[in-house]
């Protein structure tokens, strides 16, 4: 923190007019279905969380994916969405699935791709309660329900690399969506 290095982050894209998801173009190829399955969206109504990274200075801290995964989840929460969609790794689904993320089984072979090529797999995932989360464990909702309650806040974590100061600021311009 002492010198404002960003460690991480992804992003909450929103479809609208002319900009579809990243995981509609991704996934069009192989299963023109998801063409069908968005046109029940109008615009501003289901977002994808995508773009996640974080650096090799984090790595093993515990704080990286799980982290990102349910500030996404917080941060969406404030743009009245109906869905909030993601394509994630095998390594995310699990993490995915601990916030309140479903598997979106009628989309791909039970909802996973051979993506980004063949020999590796991606799974479209999707919550369609963003508010309320009624899929996530107790514990991931309490602490995305802390943050959206708490959206500029710091918080000591704990992880297999000892200690670490994690600071949230969660603040959306909501002008940067019109």
């Amino acid at each position: 923190m002492d010198d404002f290095r960003v460690l991480g982050g992804g992003r909450v894209q929103l479809k609208s007019k002319g900009y579809p998801l990243p995981l509609e173009d991704a996934i069009s190829e192989v299963d023109p279905g998801i063409a069908s399955y968005m046109s029940q969206f109008g615009e501003l109504e289901v977002a994808e969380y995508c773009g996640l990274w974080n650096s090799r200075e984090v790595a093993g801290y515990g704080i990286g994916s799980i982290y990102l995964v349910k500030v996404g989840v917080a941060i969406a929460s404030q743009f009245g969405l109906k869905k909030l969609m993601a394509l994630c790794s095998p390594a995310t689904v699990r993490i995915s699935k601990k916030v309140g993320y479903e598997v979106i089984s009628s989309l791909g072979d039970n909802g996973t791709f051979l993506y980004p090529k063949e020999g590796l797999i991606a799974t479209v995932l999707a919550i369609d309660d963003v508010d309320n989360l009624p899929f996530a464990d107790s514990t991931e909702r309490e602490f995305i329900f802390q943050l959206r309650d708490n959206v500029v806040n710091q918080k000591l974590e704990s992880g297999p690399k000892g200690e670490m100061m994690v600071l949230f600021d969660l603040i959306v311009n909501k002008n940067s969506t019109k």
